[in-house]
């Protein structure tokens, strides 16, 4: 690892970039967060990445994330500025330095369409989404949908109710849920650690009441499963590790079991965008715990939003609903 890098090669373009040191400070955050991601999901170098690897870690940030057009963007374009050293500058050998700057015959950021990014596509700088354009794009949960979700879960029914119960409780991301560990559950203060596996960045949430699930699994049910010495929390009947897809599946299959389930569009490569979704329940529990008056600075440290202004999406939902339940009730002052 070199300068904080993971890759040499990274280190090297990162090296020959000459903006202000504001930029360079920012920039270089958003390069490490993207090694962290794409070498735990690709054993490739950083000039081996194609474009549609780029596009896939932009839909992370947006999907799991949760991040803000403005900031995806800004990632994309420390990304694009990266490459375009390798695509410029490639192959020369500064005077001094040992080996040539890394070389690509085309930047894979410029490839990527925003259209593909997220549910509805990202906007450019000039055009971005208002918080109140983004809060329209957000998909929750009544509370009678949440129940009719956790009553119809797919088999094994105690795991899965324990899954979605975590889900809406905390706000974990769906990765978050497949990575986490027994150890990572702490019963008697009601906590756990949530630890993103792509980016190595954790941390700690309480949640409400995940009883009875969580004391008959993992005292009773989980040791029944053949890999119940498996360090993850969720282990499936041929896996030490539940994925991060079937995490969404059950999701996805509850909410088809419940008949609350939806296709919303289809997007640009051809796939049905569901209503019921993680990322949903994700939504659901900001929204709710804005509801229960959860400071919107509290909440953002639980949700592990780096930028307040994603936070600040579902406080404007929950104000567009006040206003709504100000209005059914017909207050009158007279």
């Amino acid at each position: 690892m070199t300068d904080n890098f993971q890759c040499d090669e990274t280190a090297r373009l990162f090296s020959r970039l000459n903006l202000a040191d504001s930029t360079m400070s920012a920039y270089k955050i958003a390069i490490q967060k993207f090694e962290r991601w794409w070498f735990a999901e690709d054993d490739r170098t950083i000039t081996e990445v194609p474009s549609t690897g780029i596009e896939s870690y932009l839909n992370y940030l947006v999907r799991d994330e949760g991040y803000a057009d403005k900031t995806v963007l800004k990632h994309k374009q420390a990304l694009s500025t990266l490459y375009d050293v390798a695509e410029s500058k490639g192959g020369e050998r500064p005077r001094g330095v040992d080996q040539p700057i890394p070389n690509i015959d085309e930047n894979p950021v410029k490839s990527v369409n925003n259209a593909n990014i997220g549910d509805h596509g990202i906007s450019s700088e000039n055009t971005r989404k208002t918080t109140s354009d983004n809060a329209e794009n957000v998909i929750y949960l009544s509370r009678e949908e949440t129940r009719k979700l956790r009553e119809s879960v797919p088999a094994p029914k105690l795991r899965n109710r324990l899954l979605l119960k975590i889900l809406i409780q905390t706000g974990a991301r769906r990765n978050e849920v497949s990575t986490l560990k027994k150890s990572d559950i702490l019963r008697e203060k009601n906590t756990l650690w949530l630890e993103d596996s792509k980016t190595g960045e954790g941390r700690k949430v309480p949640y409400n009441d995940l009883s009875p699930e969580l004391d008959a699994w993992l005292d009773k049910h989980r040791e029944k499963y053949l890999n119940s010495e498996s360090d993850f929390l969720f282990v499936g009947e041929r896996s030490e590790q539940l994925s991060t897809y079937r995490v969404g599946d059950v999701v996805v299959e509850a909410a088809e079991n419940a008949g609350i389930q939806e296709a919303l569009y289809t997007d640009a490569r051809g796939r049905e965008i569901n209503r019921v979704t993680a990322h949903a329940l994700r939504h659901t529990f900001a929204i709710r715990a804005l509801d229960a008056g959860l400071p919107i600075h509290v909440l953002k440290e639980l949700m592990g939003h780096s930028d307040i202004d994603t936070t600040e999406t579902y406080l404007q939902i929950t104000q567009d609903d006040a206003v709504d339940k100000y209005h059914e009730k017909d207050v009158t002052f007279t």
